[in-house]
């Protein structure tokens, strides 16, 4: 049995991670071990495309409220999961829409709630640790929400159902929710609203706790709205929809990331939330506009790349993030970190 919080894991949105292969002797590039979370958090599958090891990964409380990687073979409370098959990941349907109505005006209202607990909560501590707010400005960066735990959707009388198929709430049918039905799910995360036409599609939320097994959750871009309805699909959209009407603009994958260019000082920055996003992108990409193209560069980003580049031509601007850093939250947090050792050097603190 292994932790997934033992494993170095890269985001690639939808809730998929990659990571080399835990698995003796196997010794995969880091993008060999793919890891599927279910939708609801609690479980997911794996595969290795390297030593073809395909298994479940399950939920245990009683061990820390962590996620683990069953070893084939491994037993568990009496059964054996070596017979069990992998389940591979259904391709959804693509949709360039945003959700219906009544969906996208209950995310709307969630967002406003977490927007109202956001100001000198734990959630702005941990973006100001990191360089990402202004100083003096208690509601900065705009627009983001933070969810302090608690029964705060249900007990603003939101759709139960809903909110439980959306992942925003624990759920009647999850044999782990017990007597946390209705509880706040993204409880301790930053929540960063992603748009669509101007409605908001998805909710990225990101954990403040050190370590988490599960630092990213989103909201699914699908649900059945009842079971004798086929489920309804939509865009994943991107954060900072407002940036698309500019004639040039930024892009990178990660909301952090926005945050982090844009608290640095650049403009008009959109994060699509991971590169498979790219193609509803395209389709809002207007013929004068120019795009400045800050991907991540691995094997997906450097694709993503060469696909805009294709498509925009010499619209299509590559940038770096300064200093060799990984990514624009980076930069930002050591930036933020060099600036206070230099106050605190002259106040004689140091």
């Amino acid at each position: 049995m292994i932790a997934l919080s033992d494993l170095d894991l890269r985001d690639v949105g939808e809730s998929r991670y990659n990571c080399s292969c835990p698995f003796p002797g196997c010794n995969s590039k880091p993008t060999s071990f793919g890891i599927k979370i279910d939708d609801d958090g609690n479980g997911g599958t794996y595969n290795c495309f390297k030593c073809n090891r395909k298994g479940r990964i399950v939920y245990l409380k009683e061990k820390g409220d962590n996620l683990f990687l069953l070893e084939p073979g491994e037993t568990l409370n009496g059964h054996t999961y070596q017979s069990l098959p992998y389940r591979p990941v259904q391709k959804k349907e693509k949709s360039f829409d945003p959700p219906p109505d009544d969906i996208a005006q209950l995310l709307a209202d969630v967002v406003s709630i977490y927007q109202k607990q956001y100001a000198g909560s734990e959630g702005f501590e941990y973006l100001k640790a990191r360089g990402l707010t202004k100083e003096g400005e208690p509601n900065s960066p705009v627009g983001v929400g933070y969810v302090p735990g608690g029964y705060l959707l249900k007990n603003a009388g939101l759709n139960l159902e809903l909110l439980e198929s959306l992942n925003l709430v624990w759920s009647r049918s999850d044999p782990f929710a017990k007597k946390k039905v209705g509880l706040d799910k993204m409880w301790k995360r930053v929540i960063l609203p992603y748009q669509w036409q101007e409605k908001i599609t998805s909710l990225h939320g990101r954990t403040i706790q050190a370590e988490h097994p599960m630092p990213h959750l989103y909201t699914p871009c699908h649900v059945r709205i009842d079971k004798d309805r086929p489920e309804v699909h939509w865009v994943r959209g991107v954060y900072n929809e407002e940036a698309l009407k500019q004639e040039r603009f930024m892009i990178v994958e990660g909301a952090l990331d926005a945050l982090g260019a844009t608290i640095t000082g650049q403009k008009n920055v959109i994060a699509i939330g991971g590169v498979s996003n790219k193609t509803a992108l395209f389709t809002r990409i207007r013929e004068n506009q120019v795009v400045h193209v800050c991907l991540d560069t691995d094997q997906a980003g450097n694709s993503a790349w060469e696909e805009f580049k294709e498509k925009l031509g010499d619209r299509a601007i590559k940038v770096s993030v300064p200093g060799g850093f990984k990514d624009w939250a980076d930069y930002a947090k050591d930036r933020y970190e060099t600036r206070l050792k230099a106050v605190n050097r002259k106040l004689g603190r140091a």
